[in-house]
Order: structure tokens, then sequence, then C-alpha cells
């Protein structure tokens, strides 16, 4: 094939934002008003390109130039019609706001449809879901010491070692009324994701157990609330740390599909989520129990591949209730903790308590720590009745720039349990976002004139379309 001169072709951009990353959809609603900038905390904007191919054209090059806020992943995807199916053709992550960035493919010309080219440019990846209330206060609190709506943005919940609840017939209301509250409360909560690190049964060889929990889980499916779980040392078999009973009902079959999902290790053995919300970008990675040198190296990989987003590593055991580490965490620790940038937060059950630890690491070897990762363990099945449905509340507020935690019984319609293990400093307090390395500002996706385009005296915006024949 031999390469002749690169001529204009006509090119239009429209752009939109989108709950969903748009490359997950067939078709895209994208405003008219070729609006050249898209803008907020609560969508993945993307600018939707077509591009006229001059007839008789084997290969086109796309070129698209812009800018967004820093860190933000930005994509070009062309769409194939006939398979229904966009494939990313170039990315790359912004290092800073408004920095000039160019994204750049040759596409075989057969993907056009009756001579026009279509593409996308897609800031960020996987789910971005509405905000489902303002900040302003609700009109009624559901209970009188809630955190008032007005004092933050957004929530993410977080249960754990709910395997009684589940085992036991007289005690699952307690399940049961930790999702009820959730599903009831979510558009107040402005909650927007829920965390289980494990043990949803007791005893993964009895089939009554999963039968139970199943349908709790259902409602969540059923109502889009995104949410992700891994499997503890009860959810498998210890013996041999089989995990056919858990795959079966929890396995990726279940939740491959939804847009928050980003991968999985051997049928949601370990799996990753990719949410955003408030202007935070968001990595959850789980990983269950019995980690070894693959699954380690899996976790790695993960957090490698997002570096710009802020990551919860995920487990079943971490932290003991003496804020040390076990052998198996230890090594989590140093090789997966310790080593990525992008790790801000610990979240464990197994071990009976509620505890908070702080460790600092010097990601860039100049003597002074760069961040500071927060970890939590939260197990409270010593309890009465498996431990009576307490959950735990992350507030996220942007503009006191803190997270409150918070820990919470709907059962009881109590914060705070009182337990001979429990102290109150680790069942309510505030992270600040400077020491968690969080910085909220709405993704905003911005199509600039190419230069070669504006040399020439056109008008056409962010996408400079060639032809090679």
């Amino acid at each position: 094939m031999t390469t002749g001169s690169v001529a204009d072709a006509a090119a239009t951009d429209r752009s939109g934002g989108t709950a969903a990353d748009a490359t997950t959809l067939r078709a895209l609603a994208a405003s008219d008003d070729a609006a050249v900038t898209t803008e907020g905390a609560d969508a993945l904007p993307y600018v939707l390109l077509e591009a006229d191919v001059p007839e008789g054209s084997a290969q086109v090059r796309l070129v698209w130039t812009g800018s967004a806020d820093a860190d933000a992943r930005l994509t070009l995807s062309v769409l194939d019609e006939d398979a229904e199916t966009w494939t990313a053709v170039d990315t790359v992550t912004t290092a800073s706001a408004d920095d000039t960035v160019t994204l750049e493919a040759v596409v075989d010309a057969s993907l056009a449809r009756d001579g026009t080219l279509t593409a996308v440019v897609q800031h960020g990846i996987g789910w971005a879901g509405p905000d489902l209330s303002p900040r302003e206060d609700v009109a009624e609190q559901h209970h009188a010491d809630d955190t008032p709506r007005s004092e933050y943005d957004f929530t993410l919940a977080w249960e754990s070692d709910t395997q009684y609840y589940n085992a036991q017939a007289d005690i699952y209301d307690r399940q049961t009324s930790i999702h009820d509250y959730l599903l009831a409360q979510r558009d107040d909560l402005n909650l927007q994701y829920l965390v289980h690190t494990g043990d949803v049964v007791d005893w993964s060889g009895q089939q009554e157990q999963w039968l139970r929990a199943d349908p709790t889980y259902g409602d969540l499916d059923d109502a889009g609330l995104p949410y992700g779980l891994l499997a503890g040392n009860h959810d498998v078999n210890q013996t041999t740390n089989d995990y056919t009973q858990f795959s079966q009902w929890f396995g990726a079959e279940r939740y491959e599909d939804n847009p928050w999902w980003g991968g999985d290790h051997l049928d949601n053995r370990g799996h990753y989520d990719l949410v955003s919300a408030g202007g935070i970008d968001f990595l959850f990675v789980y990983m269950g129990w019995g980690a070894g040198d693959d699954q380690i190296a899996w976790m790695n990989d993960v957090l490698a591949a997002y570096p710009e987003r802020i990551a919860f590593v995920n487990l079943h055991e971490y932290m003991l209730t003496t804020g040390g580490l076990g052998p198996l965490p230890q090594r989590i620790h140093d090789e997966v903790v310790a080593t990525n940038p992008n790790v801000k937060f610990v979240l464990s059950g197994h071990y009976h308590d509620a505890y908070t630890r702080l460790d600092s690491f010097d990601d860039d070897g100049d003597g002074v720590d760069d961040r500071t990762v927060t970890s939590m363990l939260f197990d409270y099945q010593d309890l009465p009745n498996g431990g009576e449905g307490y959950l735990r509340l992350l507030h996220f507020d942007n503009d006191s720039q803190t997270i409150q935690v918070r820990t919470y019984s709907d059962y009881l319609g109590d914060y705070d349990a009182v337990h001979r293990v429990l102290d109150d400093e680790h069942q309510e307090f505030t992270i600040p976002y400077a020491r968690a390395g969080i910085r909220a500002e709405p993704h905003r996706l911005v199509s600039d004139e190419p230069a070669r385009r504006r040399a020439r005296g056109r008008e056409h915006r962010g996408l400079f379309a060639g032809a090679r024949g």
C-alpha cells in the first residue's frame, strides 16, 4: 500500500455526559450544539466525533487535541457498527489541568458507514452514578443522630462478616435490615457504592445458608446499587481453599455485565470495580481468602493499570485486633500496599473488633513520606445476635475536605455499639482528604481546534481526519 498526502475531511463533534463509560453503549445521545466543553462531577464526559471519509480511502488517520482536568484518563475509540462494538485505538492520562494532549490513530476506512466514520473521546472509565439527592438538608432525617445531608456530598457503605445472619433463620433479619436500610435511604444518603469484606455465610458447604443470603443480595442487584464482595474463610472450603460454592452464588457471571465491573481473577476470587463519585475516581480491588503468588501479582497488575485512581484494597484478613499484621497480611502490605502509590485505603474484617491504622510511605525515595494509607478493621460478629446489623458509613465532604466515618445499626436505630472491645475512637472518626491524597474536582473535557486545521483557517473542532490511499 502506498501512502499519499493527507487530505482534509469534514468533521463535526458533539458532546455529552453519561453514567457508564460511553463505549459500553450502542448509541450515544449527544447535544447538537457542538459544545466545546463538557463538565460535571457526576458523569463521564465524552465527545462524539464524526468524520467524512473520502471515497476510495483504505485507511483513516484520526487526530484529536484537547484538554481535561488533572489525572484524567482519555480514550479514543472507533465504532464498528456492524459488530456493534467500540475499539480503543489510543489513550492518554493528563499530567495536569488544561495541558493540551493529543489522541491519534490510523484505522481501517471500512469502519465508515455511508462515508462517515464515528469515534468517541471518553473521559474516564467505568461508572459515575448521578447524584441522588441535593446536598441541602433532607427534609426529615431518618435518625436524629444522622449526619445532616448538608454536611457531605456522597456516601460509601461497608458491611463485613455477616455470616451468622445468613446461617441462622432467627437472626436473618439483621442481614436484611442492612440492605433494606441502604436501599430505602439510598437517595437521602446519596449512596454510591457498597463494600463487603467477606464471610457472607458461616459454612460454605451448607446450601441453605447460600439460599438465605442470595435474595438480599438480589435486592441490591435488582435495584442497580453498585456493590462488590469477596470470599472470606467461611465462604470457601477452609481445608482445600475450594471456591466452588462461592463461585456458584457470587461468581463473575453475576456481576460481569455491570458497567462498574472492571474484571476478575479466577471467577471472582478477586475482582475490581471502577466507580466515580463527587469528582473522585475510585478503584475498588478485592481479593478473597488464601491469596498466593498469582493473586498478589494480579492485584499489582490491576493497581498498576489505574495509577490515576484512589484505590481501596479490600481483603477479608488484614489487620489484627491490636493493629498488627499476620504473615500473609504483612506480605500484602509489603508487596502490594507499599509498592502502589495509588493505594490509599485497606478495608478488612475477620478479626472481631474495630481498629484504624495509619502507615506512611516514601514513594519517590527522597526521604520524605508522600502517602498515608488508612487501614480499617470492622467486624462486629462478637456482638449479640451475630453483630446486630451494624454497618459502616463513609460520608465524603468536598467542602471540608474530609471523610466522616460512622458506625450504625438501623436494626437497633443506634450509632456506635457498646462492647468491651470496641473503642469509640475506632467507631466514629474523620479522615482528612489531604492525608488520604484525595483531590475532588469535576470531570472536564475540552475539544481544541487542531493546529493544522487552524492554520488552514477551517472551523471544525475536535477531530482531524485524513485519508490514506
